[in-house]
């Protein structure tokens, strides 16, 4: 693999076409799809990753480091191992669990609409809504539909520390998701063993009121009914 990774043809390059970008997807999506069909999840795929085979062309690629790769039933392979700011949408961060983003018109204006339609359906919440590597290569935009539009690459990924930037804020922010979320539990803990309390407790009206006179008259009637009067009762002596 004489190319290096991609995150390095991106870097040095600065600008790709839809057509190039649509055949390195396929290369991914064919990799992943042999591998889903062996029962192995890869779990850290990423730029740093994905190598190219020549030096002087993005295609084709192969996907390496198999390090946090496993053997796994695929629908379970969701715990949060990988590159943080690569993670699936079902691991990381609210607003991405709850599947919520957008296409700012400022940087998504020139980008085809098959491009745009591929990428709703891979973030999609439910793994078991979202598209699957198989029919990722079965996508319009894959099979060859791709117009040959400029991609002007972000300059977050054209600095080279941008991986570690990327990183170091990720690492940050699922800190202090994890955080969030054992203040979430203490506080439904506290509220449980406060209502329990509550529940547990038998609250007494004022001594003064209907239901507090009607109880009193209600016990002393029961009290009443296991005393037998005085003067009906007989004294034994002693004697026969």
């Amino acid at each position: 693999m004489r190319g290096g990774s991609i995150l390095t043809h991106i870097q040095r390059r600065k600008h790709f076409n839809e057509r190039e970008a649509s055949i390195v997807v396929k290369d991914i999506a064919s990799a992943l799809d042999f591998l889903h069909t062996k029962g192995i999840a890869h779990r850290d795929l990423k730029p740093e990753n994905i190598l190219c085979e020549f030096a002087e062309q993005i295609s084709p690629v192969k996907i390496c480091d198999f390090d946090l790769g496993s053997g796994v039933k695929l629908s379970s392979a969701c715990t949060p191992i990988s590159t943080p700011e690569l993670m699936t949408p079902n691991i990381l961060f609210e607003s991405i669990q709850e599947g919520k983003y957008e296409f700012p018109e400022k940087d998504w204006a020139h980008i085809s609409a098959g491009a745009k339609d591929l990428i709703c359906k891979l973030l999609v919440r439910d793994a078991k809504d979202r598209l699957s590597a198989g029919q990722v290569l079965q996508h319009p935009w894959v099979q060859g539909n791709a117009p040959e539009r400029r991609l002007p690459t972000p300059q977050l990924l054209q600095r080279n520390s941008s991986t570690k930037d990327l990183t170091d804020f990720a690492a940050e922010a699922i800190a202090f998701n994890r955080q969030l979320s054992q203040q979430d539990e203490e506080m439904r803990g506290e509220q449980e063993a406060i209502i329990k309390t509550v529940c547990s407790m038998r609250l007494s009206p004022p001594s003064n009121s209907k239901l507090a006179k009607r109880r009193a008259k209600t016990q002393a009637e029961k009290i009443s009914q296991w005393q037998l009067p005085i003067s009906t009762m007989s004294v034994y002596d002693g004697t026969s």
